[in-house]
């Protein structure tokens, strides 16, 4: 199996996608060593965006994990709610409202 990466329209879309298939990236990978194919992807740009993209994910997801533990119990309903609307569980939910909020700053700090 050789995964194909989409083009995506900004960092927030692309760490989704490599969130939502991090299991296909990893047998892909497992793959890619066994096969050969697998090289340094931090020696390019694009990989270094995809290395970059993959932290930003993860830590979004720790801290989705932190907030979900630090709410009361009242807003944990409200973002299961949310949640449940979106389709999405409870963290990945959180994860995207924290992606939001921060690209919504970035812009209001330019």
């Amino acid at each position: 199996m050789s995964l194909t990466i989409p083009l995506f329209e900004n960092e927030e879309q692309e760490a989704q996608w490599w969130y939502d298939h991090r299991d296909e990236v990893e047998e892909d990978f497992v793959q890619g060593l066994k096969d050969g194919r697998v090289k340094r992807a931090s020696d390019t740009e694009r990989g270094r965006r995809v290395i970059r993209a993959a932290k930003r994910a993860l830590a979004a997801r720790e801290a989705a994990k932190a907030l979900i533990a630090s709410v009361s119990d009242e807003d944990r309903n409200r973002f299961h709610q949310l949640a449940v609307q979106a389709g999405l569980d409870d963290e990945t939910y959180i994860q995207q409202v924290l992606l939001n909020a921060l690209a919504s700053a970035e812009v209001l700090a330019a």
